[in-house]
């Protein structure tokens, strides 16, 4: 769902850009305009419908494809940040260490201790918990993050609201 600062659905976005305003001039909607938005997101919908029909997942290879830790890296930056150390230096020891291991051939999370540590000396005991999926997802569990639950109860809102 696409939204704005103010949390504002697809619908109330498609609302505010057609043109069509009522005869008063106050920015209200008319009714010509509702019923462009009705239509435009009927057709949004069925567009969405035809092209996900059929659709199957392979949920192995999904992990898997999911489960570099380079798409992790910027969970490393939060710990780093979380242990005080400020965003942009993280970020940077963090592009460091990723160099590293990509110089050496080696997953980010299977570098040793002492090549984490030529990184960046916060590169301390707990640096490799960050790479979980699991973990990350739970991380991301406020509106409008990727987390599990967060998607389901967007899935669930969206399905009562299709009804």
């Amino acid at each position: 769902m696409r939204a704005n600062r103010a949390g504002a659905s697809n619908s109330q976005y498609l609302l505010r850009r057609t043109p069509d305003r009522s005869a008063a001039g106050h920015g209200a909607p008319g009714r010509l305009a509702v019923a462009a938005v009705r239509v435009r997101l009927a057709h949004a919908v069925a567009v969405a419908d035809a092209t996900l029909a059929g659709t199957t997942f392979n949920k192995a290879r999904c992990l898997a494809a999911a489960s570099d830790p380079a798409l992790l890296a910027t969970d490393l930056a939060d710990w780093l940040v979380r242990k005080g150390m400020p965003f942009r230096h993280a970020h940077h020891a963090v592009g460091r260490l990723v160099a590293l291991a990509e110089k050496s051939g080696v997953p980010l999370d299977k570098l040793s201790d002492a090549a984490a540590l030529t990184a960046d000396k916060e590169f301390t005991k707990g640096w490799r918990e960050v790479f979980s999926l699991k973990r990350g997802f739970a991380a991301r569990e406020n509106t409008g993050m990727p987390g599990p639950k967060a998607v389901a109860r967007e899935i669930a809102r969206w399905k009562k609201s299709l009804r």
